[in-house]
């Protein structure tokens, strides 16, 4: 064999003998030693190592020189966002919220833009998902229910999911994003249907610093309200709870390993194995005036370090985190993912609900012509955010081109995480070398 090459994606780190190969294009991870790489590159080179050579193949690691990897990019890209096998809604039910956190990236929507319309009742939602199944000729459908705070509206939430039961849409699960805070029984009631898997709960630290960052004005603190409720869900439900950090100065590292040692305190290390996942999120402007994230967004090379180090705080602790290695495209770039407002507006950016350059179509222009919501979504899905700078970048495949909402925000034409991948990769990488039975994709 020979005309082979390593991938342009690929990031190789070096832990004493043993090498980290990973490919940020086919998401595909394998480990070598010193040894077997300088064979490997002989192989490369022309030496007869055919059976090693087929085996980094297999790995993903060595392919053919002929092969044009930007073309397998935006192969593999187009497979992703015209992937039709599942059409996940994002369901909006509402932007009014019980908090006023205070980094909100919500805190843009004016006012009288958060409702406009008024909001599509439960008969209308369902109505629009078979449409939209319809439409992307999708068998299943899996349902995020979000807001705002979605906790709030239970008799609706309950309706919603009576209604598709009886209109026997293929639904492959429910999930919801929430704040943990205003839970009634009926609300538990809701969150027992067999259909719900994940629900997401952010919790922003220790509880000293997470009650000055998730305020209520009902409440002294939410962090013990919280705490109540994911007991009663632990008891009521069989969901797996995803406990959420929105990450910036005040609560990393080991403030957020005091957190984690908090709640194993409370729920005991057994139970956070068996039911609890973490996931930590980056903060990002919203689209006004905010001192806070003005203030407390690091720049890109520390916010890298900060992240890597609280990866690393978290994963010793013993507990499960959700994949941060193997990051996927997000609902802007999948045609069959999308966001459905409060008043049935379609977006395909859950950031950019409320405004109008992220707004694809209205319920009632999407059901009048599905044809003309075709032609305005194309606009969304091939708009080709890339240059030649992002063409030749090795993390194109993990940002494609930066987030439209930041750029937006920003007012420039991408938004440019090069650095914070340079950074903090190599780092991520050694983690989920040693710590990979901890990492979930789900």
């Amino acid at each position: 064999m020979s005309g082979y090459k390593f991938s342009d994606f690929l990031i190789k780190v070096q832990e004493k003998n043993r090498i980290l190969l990973y490919n940020v294009l086919l998401r595909s991870y394998a480990e070598t030693n010193v040894d077997e790489l300088r064979r490997l590159q002989a192989a490369l080179n022309g030496a007869n190592e055919e059976f090693l050579l087929s085996t980094f193949v297999d790995r993903g690691i060595v392919l053919e020189n002929h092969i044009n990897e930007y073309a397998l990019f935006k192969y593999i890209s187009n497979k992703i966002k015209y992937d039709r096998s599942v059409l996940s809604i994002t369901d909006v039910i509402t932007l009014n919220c019980n908090l006023n956190c205070i980094y909100c990236m919500q805190q843009g929507i004016k006012p009288h833009n958060k409702e406009r319309n008024g909001s599509l009742s439960p008969q209308d939602r369902v109505n629009l998902w078979l449409a939209l199944m319809d439409l992307f000729d999708t068998k299943t459908i899996a349902v995020t229910f979000f807001g705002g705070e979605p906790s709030l509206y239970p008799e609706k939430l309950s309706e919603i999911i009576r209604i598709a039961e009886k209109e026997q849409v293929p639904i492959k699960q429910y999930n919801i994003i929430t704040n943990g805070v205003s839970f009634s029984n009926h609300m538990f009631e809701v969150l027992s249907n067999s259909k719900f898997r994940f629900i997401q709960i952010t919790i922003d630290g220790p509880k000293n610093i997470h009650d000055k960052r998730r305020i209520s004005q009902n409440y002294d603190g939410t962090w013990e309200v919280i705490i109540d409720n994911i007991n009663k869900l632990l008891n009521k439900t069989n969901l797996t709870i995803v406990i959420h950090t929105v990450l910036d100065r005040m609560n990393s590292e080991e403030k957020y390993g005091m957190m984690i040692d908090e709640l194993i305190d409370i729920f005991g290390k057994n139970t956070i194995k068996e039911r609890f996942l973490f996931n930590i999120g980056l903060l990002s402007h919203p689209n006004s005036s905010c001192a806070y994230t003005i203030e407390n967004i690091p720049d890109i090379a520390e916010y890298a370090n900060i992240y890597v180090n609280t990866i690393k705080v978290a994963l010793e602790r013993d507990i499960f985190l959700l994949d941060f290695l193997n990051i996927w495209p997000c609902t802007y770039h999948k045609e069959t993912d999308l966001v459905v407002a409060p008043n049935g507006d379609l977006y395909n950016c859950i950031s950019g609900v409320g405004r109008e350059e992220f707004r694809i179509c209205s319920y009632s222009e999407f059901l009048n012509s599905p044809i003309d919501f075709l032609r305005r979504y194309s606009q969304f899905m091939e708009n080709d955010n890339t240059d030649n700078e992002c063409k030749d970048c090795i993390y194109l495949p993990i940002c494609n081109g930066g987030c439209r909402f930041n750029a937006y925000i920003l007012k420039t034409k991408k938004d440019c995480w090069k650095v914070f991948h340079q950074n903090s990769y190599p780092e991520l990488l050694r983690l989920f070398s040693k710590f990979r039975e901890r990492v979930k994709l789900v």
